[in-house]
């Protein structure tokens, strides 16, 4: 379906970077939403922070409604993180176009054809950040877009609790003290299934709060303005998928990510370095940094707490060196072997990035295989066990208001599954930067 064009404003710019040596464990565009489910004290689960979507109204003529390639097209058009990329690269270029139109530099500058080099290398590099950084705006998209698909599962197996509880409230108060009423139907337990429609309803009106949350993560996932409004079409959660081979994904991750080619590109530009201080005796000589900051794009350090997150080595590089020809070369050098030990470091931490998404992939698949078939047993006994109470039949009020607690808790469990199983490909396509199709995003994903 081609992309509706909103009427939107745009956003460009953004600060400038050239590097990225920090291979992310965890896409920080794809972390807004908690993937965990609350938990009543009797067992019903489903989710509070990501959680459901009110119903929304009919969209008027004037709100357009957006499919996944919808979405994925206005974000590869207007997301900053994108613009910003695609002006870094521009200015890479413009760079190297620039040493290139030298005519008779080398003359007065001994080191040119160096820079030249080097300046390609920055060129490899930034065209590397922008393929990285349009794959991960494309997860990111296709995550929080399903993340309103799975907000409205939750919604409607909360309606379904609500109702089946509001009846068998009402049940018990129409058989309660009569002849044929089951023997432990009393007062307190009333009170009981009360008190269980009573949360049930509590977390209904919580879950409008997850909704808005969710829309607006997919808002600023695309790179649209806070006050800009769209509505996100019917979808449903991607099926389970089988065979995906570990081996495979890591090969791809460690071919493809960007991380690793920028990583291999500083390398190759610091052991240039060395060779260019070596033309010339002055005491004070600049460095590739000086055409361009190295630096600019941060580099989180790892998190030794309960959530462990190991993180990167950063690149250090100096616009400018200052000493003789030897120290010079000496100090070019080592910052050459910083920088092999940063791409050692930044394609383990690819590897191990690689492995989580594949074993989070399997967890989920396991999870739906073992959930689906519950699920569909427990709905059937259920309808059973309502009908029986309906009907006179059914000797145990308890069990009913249990077993109806039951199935909606493993109902959402499995909406869970499914949930957790179409974040688990989304890392697939984003680690192996778009190798592995698992079709959540549509966009094409250029190879660096």
């Amino acid at each position: 379906m081609p992309a509706r064009k909103p009427n939107i404003s745009r956003r460009g710019g953004g600060p400038e970077f050239t590097m990225n040596l920090q291979p992310v464990l965890r896409n920080p565009g794809c972390r807004l939403l908690p993937l965990g489910i609350s938990v009543f004290v009797v067992g019903l689960c489903w989710s509070a922070n990501v959680s459901c979507q009110e119903k929304p109204a009919a969209p008027s003529q004037t709100t357009p409604t957006y499919r996944l390639a919808d979405c994925l097209a206005i974000a590869r058009q207007q997301a900053p993180a994108i613009l910003a990329a695609r002006a870094s690269l521009a200015a890479a270029m413009t760079g190297h176009q620039s040493l290139q139109q030298l005519r008779g530099g080398a003359l007065l500058a001994k080191d040119l054809p160096i820079r030249k080099q080097q300046a390609a290398w920055g060129v490899n590099a930034a065209a590397a950040n922008l393929a990285q950084v349009e794959c991960d705006t494309d997860c990111a998209v296709a995550r929080t877009y399903y993340s309103v698909t799975y907000a409205r599962d939750q919604r409607q197996i909360a309606d379904q609790i609500v109702i089946r509880l509001k009846l068998t409230v009402a049940n018990g108060e129409t058989l309660l003290g009569k002849e044929g009423a089951p023997p432990d139907l009393n007062p307190l337990a009333i009170e009981k299934a009360k008190l269980y429609l009573s949360m049930s309803e509590t977390r209904l009106h919580e879950t409008i709060r997850g909704q808005q949350r969710a829309k607006a993560a997919l808002r600023e996932a695309m790179g649209l303005d806070p006050e800009v409004d769209f509505q996100v079409a019917e979808d449903k959660l991607p099926e389970a998928t089988t065979g995906i081979e570990k081996s495979s994904i890591m090969d791809l991750a460690l071919a493809r990510r960007g991380e690793i080619s920028q990583s291999q590109s500083a390398v190759n530009i610091t052991c240039l370095e060395v060779h260019a201080q070596s033309k010339s005796t002055f005491v004070k000589r600049p460095t590739a940094a000086s055409g361009g900051d190295m630096h600019a794009r941060p580099i989180p350090t790892g998190s030794f707490g309960d959530n462990y997150v190991p993180g990167a080595i950063g690149l250090d590089f100096p616009s400018m060196f200052v000493g003789s020809r030897t120290n010079r070369m000496q100090r070019a050098s080592e910052l050459s072997s910083r920088a092999q030990a940063a791409a050692d470091k930044a394609r383990n931490l690819v590897a191990l990035d690689a492995e989580d998404a594949w074993l989070r992939w399997e967890e989920a698949t396991s999870n739906i295989t073992k959930l689906k078939p519950a699920v569909k047993n427990g709905a059937a006994t259920a309808q059973k066990a309502q009908d029986a109470l309906d009907s006179g039949v059914i000797q145990s009020y308890r069990d009913v208001l249990e077993m109806f607690v039951l199935v909606a808790q493993t109902q959402a469990k499995l909406n869970e599954a499914y949930y957790q199983h179409m974040i688990a490909l989304t890392e697939l396509e984003r680690v192996t930067a778009g190798g592995y199709p698992a079709g959540i995003t549509v966009m094409p994903v250029q190879k660096p």
